[in-house]
């Protein structure tokens, strides 16, 4: 397993060998669970030097305390769940988000995809924002903005005390996992550790569990909200997304992705879903992904069409129009500007590798370095690389929080990606971008056109000159703003 074609290949060869789509428990569909889990987990062995499994989901280890310690963070609890209650009113639209979604815009840390749509469209009493992963700084719309972590353990509390009270008999989930035993096996034969990628039928029980009690938590808030979508940025990865997933797919509520990253042919949450449920569409899917571009919409159409249920829509990215005209009325001096990825996919040497280097130091251009939003390396790690190589006045390291992607784009003679979703954005608006890894030119063949879109192989000793030629392209085109950068209007 080298590429993801051979991902792809690996997990669409298990839906032809098993039933994948009759799995459940408790009637909670579990194959997109196990896919995605499978997909990242594979991604991630692709390209890291560790051999340590990491899983999606975390299944609490229960700690002994007092059972005044239950009652007492029980009755705190209750308080916060009905300050909650009181306070819910009706609204048309919730969206779930996160800190990292959000960047610093006019004083205040504002969601780049949702805020965008909210504020072009004047919706700010419409909408409730269900922040998860903690809340930072001074928000953008504050009295939309609920801290759903906050709020989920104050109801866990609550189900502690009760169970520590009345120790109710726990309800045995009807389980339909017809052949997933041999699946196992066959994972194994991938490297697999079922028990520690806590995919054995143990942990799938946990799992559902926890699900299930999350989403009873989740259909209580809709229905004091009563909306007509859930809006997701980002449907799979968090316990928190699946539970309010199922919970909206079970109300009858539209649920909804909006495109934060890559969908490609080669990205298994999104591409080549080959098998469904009879005469139903996955609870644990959503029903309708917003995209970004044409290639990202058909990507899903292709699929989409056998899923009884499941739609996209062609959108746009909302920030890059919100921001556009500020982006155009920008006067600074062209740089190259470099989309880092995160660990363990990559570590810092790997994106700043010898081949980068040596183009940073053969030519006289400005770097910018812009930071994931989920960056995850030390910055001391960073800089001290930088100073090393003896590069220190060529680059800036940029926080992806702090400036727009828009405007950092607007202000790029190129950008530079192994695999990030930003080539997207910059194609939008006209900027030309260069895949430097194998990933990436595997994930966006489609988009490569030597023209606005192109691939260099690291390894090559003619990997600077090549550049060198890039370079003499971008100085010659004229960046010209696409006619699809509109703000959708989510309602």
């Amino acid at each position: 397993m080298n590429t993801q074609e051979d991902i792809k290949k690996i997990i669409t060869d298990f839906e032809k060998e098993f039933q994948v789509e009759q799995w459940c428990i408790g009637g909670i569909d579990l194959w997109p669970l196990i896919r995605n889990k499978l997909y990242i987990h594979f991604l991630s062995t692709i390209n890291r030097k560790s051999n340590k499994s990491q899983h999606i989901d975390t299944v609490q280890i229960a700690t002994k305390n007092t059972l005044f310690f239950y009652i007492k963070k029980g009755l705190s609890s209750v308080w916060v769940l009905l300050k909650l209650f009181f306070n819910l009113k009706p609204k048309k639209l919730v969206f779930f988000g996160s800190h990292f979604h959000r960047v610093q815009h006019k004083g205040k840390m504002f969601n780049r995809f949702f805020d965008s749509m909210v504020d072009y469209h004047s919706l700010h009493s419409l909408v409730y924002m269900f922040e998860y992963n903690g809340i930072k700084g001074q928000l953008y719309n504050p009295n939309a903005v609920v801290d759903i972590d906050k709020i989920l353990n104050a109801y866990r509390n609550i189900l502690k005390l009760r169970t520590r009270i009345f120790n109710p008999k726990k309800r045995k989930a009807e389980i339909q996992l017809n052949g997933y035993e041999d699946f196992l096996n066959r994972i194994e034969t991938y490297g697999v550790n079922a028990e520690s990628l806590r995919l054995t039928t143990r942990h799938l029980e946990q799992w559902v569990e926890k699900l299930l009690s999350m989403s009873v938590f989740f259909k209580m808030i809709f229905k004091r909200i009563n909306p007509q979508k859930i809006v997701f940025g980002g449907y799979f990865g968090l316990d928190t997304l699946h539970a309010s997933m199922i919970a909206a797919n079970a109300m009858g509520i539209k649920t909804v992705e909006m495109q934060h990253g890559p969908q490609t042919n080669v990205h298994l949450s999104y591409s080549t879903w080959t098998k469904f449920p009879k005469n139903k569409p996955y609870n644990t899917l959503p029903m309708e992904f917003w995209n970004w571009d044409l290639p990202s919409k058909l990507g899903i159409d292709a699929w989409a069409i056998k899923s009884n249920g499941v739609s996209a829509k062609l959108v746009g990215q909302p920030f890059l129009g919100y921001t556009s005209s500020e982006a155009e009325n920008s006067k600074v001096e062209k740089y190259i500007l470099y989309s880092l990825q995160t660990a363990p996919v990559f570590d810092f040497q790997d994106m700043l590798s010898p081949a980068i280097i040596s183009v940073i130091k053969g030519l006289n251009f400005k770097w910018v370095l812009r930071l994931h939003p989920r960056n995850n390396i030390p910055m001391d790690i960073m800089l001290s690389l930088i100073e090393e190589h003896n590069i220190s006045e060529k680059v800036t390291i940029q926080s992806s929080k702090e400036i727009n992607l828009s405007l950092s784009l607007q202000s790029s003679l190129l950008h530079i990606t192994n695999f990030s979703g930003c080539l997207i954005e910059a194609k939008l608006i006209g900027v030309p971008t260069l895949l430097i890894h194998t990933l990436g030119k595997e994930m966006f063949k489609d988009y490569i056109d030597q023209k606005e879109v192109f691939y260099l192989d690291q390894s090559k000793s003619n990997f600077l000159n090549d550049f060198d030629k890039i370079i003499e392209i971008c100085n010659k085109k004229n960046v010209e703003s696409k006619d699809v950068l509109k703000v959708y209007n989510p309602l």
